[in-house]
């Protein structure tokens, strides 16, 4: 009794396949990962602008007095006639604190009410200056523009 030893035909189709299968494995792998990543910088993005700063709007100089343009929560807010230096009535602290959303624009500008002195305007976001300025003589403005980080 002999055997047959003829090959069997080959099958070209299967290499192709696999590699095709090994290919789409490898996309949705990376492509999982890339979505991943990208998950954790929305969270990331999101709690950040979720987070408030605690902004301080500082003038001070030799005025006598200041009018005062300032970004708060609810938009622009005009104060007239203010001593100099700015400080709380209650509490006697330098300056106003507000707090901020993250990304939020600050401002403040300052007008000398008299005809001579300096004025100073200063911008603290957490404990960071992020805006100084000053002008001095009569009737001068001082404005300090930045972002609570």
């Amino acid at each position: 009794m002999t055997k047959d030893f003829t090959a069997k035909p080959r099958k070209p189709w299967r290499g192709w396949v696999i590699a095709a299968l090994a290919c789409v494995l490898a996309v949705l792998l990376i492509s999982s990962m890339g979505n991943s990543n990208r998950k954790s910088e929305e969270l990331k993005a999101n709690a950040e602008a979720a987070a408030t700063h605690t902004v301080l709007y500082e003038v001070e100089g030799t005025a006598k007095g200041a009018d005062l343009t300032l970004e708060t929560l609810n938009g622009t807010s005009q104060l007239s006639g203010k001593a100099v230096p700015l400080a709380n009535k209650t509490s006697g602290k330098r300056g106003m604190t507000l707090e901020m959303p993250a990304g939020s624009f600050v401002y403040i500008s300052a007008q000398n009410t008299g005809s001579s002195g300096t004025i100073s305007c200063k911008i603290t976001v957490d404990g960071v200056v992020v805006a100084h300025n000053s002008s001095s003589g009569g009737y001068t403005i001082a404005t300090c523009t930045g972002k609570a980080r």
